[in-house]
């Protein structure tokens, strides 16, 4: 089990670098253009998510989710089936 964690550990690392070497100058949360969390693409592209983690029944992650984006339940725009 220590080995599969070490793996992980690993991997993430080198995809880090890979990134970094990836892209031009610093890679930091200053550097990123975020966009308005009230934009209805921004609301669309979150509900979209949130969607797919509900109906496939990711409860932990679709938890996790929608804090993380800024918006709560009565927001999302679930898409009819």
């Amino acid at each position: 089990m220590i080995c599969y964690y070490f793996a992980q550990s690993q991997l993430r690392t080198s995809l880090v670098s890979e990134l970094k070497k990836s892209v031009n100058g610093k890679l930091s949360i200053e550097d990123l253009e975020v966009p308005d969390s009230g934009s209805l693409i921004h609301r669309a592209s979150n509900s979209l998510v949130a969607d797919h983690l509900r109906s496939c029944k990711y409860d932990y992650t679709y938890s996790v989710f929608l804090p993380e984006c800024g918006i709560d339940k009565a927001k999302v725009i679930f898409i009819a089936k």
